[in-house]
């Protein structure tokens, strides 16, 4: 469930993330980061990538925040989305010595070529040099295109790209937190062929279930309900098992090297932090561990008045 959402109470007006592992969150996306040093305020955004950019405007203070901030940092640097796409190419393709007609029963082969047919109009025949989790990603792309008809534009104006052009127009530094070659690794390489071939199986007969969760999911994040986005993280109760290496490297382990980078980048220049919803919620989650690092973790709401 989590990697196919992938390709993660209110107290009064203003709620400070405490030492203790988070469960309740209020109803927003956006946070501020104080205190620990820092001599003003950075931010993190939790965005859905299916999203359009205009979204932006539905989210408050975002507007105040992109203004007062001095730089962007994101998952990737954005700027060259045909470098991302070679490269995830280079790393999409079965080893030589392996072919879908010898890993899977008749059944299983049948179904794969089905689904291929069904969704990207040509089956195996075609698509059969590709790796599981290629096939797992091109698939769930597609399929969710249906569900969300603005997914291929919001590729090019999404809400983590549009933030990073409205930095660059007003020349202010956008950070990478990761390498592309980073997510590459943690979407694609993470598991052997074997595993990934298991995992796409299980999904294909599990696709209704793991779609309408998807949709909850986008649904949750229109109304910033981190609360529901959370227990869907959580939930390990799915009907396909993912390997524990491979959720971690999904969310656990990218968090875990961001947090590390984080301080210096924050205490450099007021930072807006743009990274996906699932990476804030959580015991791994961004907000619990800057507030284990000492940071006041604040939420952003409606009522809440950024000082100008």
């Amino acid at each position: 469930m989590k990697k196919t959402v992938l390709f993660l109470s209110l107290l009064g007006t203003i709620l400070m993330v405490s030492a203790q592992k988070p469960t309740d969150f209020p109803n927003t996306v956006l946070w501020e980061i104080s205190g620990n040093g820092l001599k003003k305020s950075s931010y993190i955004l939790g965005t859905h990538h299916a999203f359009m950019y205009d979204f932006i405007d539905s989210i408050p203070g975002l507007q105040n925040v992109i203004k007062k901030t001095k730089q962007v940092a994101g998952e990737i640097d954005m700027a060259d989305m045909q470098k991302l796409q070679f490269k995830m190419l280079q790393h999409s393709f079965m080893p030589d010595s392996l072919s879908y007609d010898k890993m899977l029963s008749q059944s299983d082969y049948l179904k794969l070529d089905d689904a291929l047919r069904t969704h990207l109009g040509e089956g195996l025949n075609l698509y059969g040099k590709f790796s599981p989790a290629m096939l797992s990603a091109t698939i769930t792309q597609v399929i969710m295109m249906q569900i969300f008809p603005n997914l291929v534009e919001s590729a090019t104006k999404g809400i983590d790209i549009t933030i990073q052009e409205l930095a660059r127009q007003k020349k202010k530094p956008v950070i990478g937190l990761e390498t592309i070659d980073d997510q590459i690794y943690a979407l694609f390489l993470v598991d052997p062929i074997n595993k990934q071939l298991t995992d796409l199986i299980c999904s294909l007969d599990h696709f209704d279930e793991m779609l309408e969760k998807s949709v909850e999911l986008a649904n949750y994040y229109s109304r910033f309900d981190l609360n529901a986005i959370y227990s869907i993280f959580q939930n390990e109760e799915g009907p396909c098992q993912f390997s524990e290496e491979s959720e971690n490297a999904l969310i656990a382990d990218r968090n875990n090297n961001w947090v590390i980078k984080l301080p210096d980048i924050m205490q450099s220049k007021p930072t807006l932090i743009v990274v996906g919803v699932a990476h804030l919620v959580g015991d791994d989650g961004l907000l619990y561990q800057l507030s284990q690092k000492g940071y006041s973790v604040k939420p952003i709401m409606a009522e809440h008045h950024l000082s100008k």
